[in-house]
């Protein structure tokens, strides 16, 4: 158990037990796989532009459309998850799970921020309805597209910044809990 003084009171850590570190390591490893496929999905996004740049608009206009599509299900979906699911949970293990309360304070400005950034992407990717000329609309919608692959790109980074050492907490932890419990036997 670990204390805590304060000029008004002293605080009292205890551990985490085995079925918070267990759902911890659940929760950070959900957001890591989604961050392997996001990154994935970006990559793919990334060569669709760089066809779209290269005389295949209509290849280019076709990954955005679909970028879209994933950032309405699926980034909505994940930051929700965060925000209900992960956030709530590292908040209340606090300094027992290594929890870096500022960089989960940006993590969740950049939620924020998402938001207006969704708002300039969706207008100019209203651009790409079936009645455009690819060419035109392509050209029109990649720097908002760039903007939003570039900013979920730096947040996927920023996230797994502050993810990776609690995840690597938890795994030493559970290890902890195993070979007590293989040295009980």
């Amino acid at each position: 158990m670990m204390e805590t003084d304060s000029p008004t009171a002293t605080v009292v850590r205890r551990p985490l037990t085995s079925e918070q570190v267990n759902k911890l390591a659940e929760l950070v490893a959900q957001c890591q796989k989604d961050h392997q496929e996001a990154s994935a999905a970006l990559a793919g996004l990334r060569q669709a532009l760089a066809e779209g740049e290269g005389g295949e608009p209509a290849r280019g206009c076709e990954a955005v459309r679909a970028f879209r599509s994933i950032i309405d299900r699926e980034v909505i979906l994940h930051f929700g998850f965060e925000e209900t699911e992960l956030f709530p949970a590292l908040e209340e293990a606090g300094e027992r799970a290594i929890v870096s309360m500022p960089l989960m304070r940006q993590i969740r400005r950049e939620h924020d921020a998402f938001a207006d950034l969704r708002a300039e992407f969706n207008v100019a990717a209203e651009a790409l309805d079936d009645d455009c000329k690819p060419e035109e609309a392509f050209a029109s919608v990649t720097p908002s597209v760039r903007a939003m692959s570039d900013f979920l790109a730096d947040h996927i980074a920023l996230e797994t910044e502050f993810l990776s050492p609690i995840e690597e907490a938890l795994r030493e932890q559970q290890a902890g809990e195993t070979e007590a419990v293989g040295q009980d036997a």
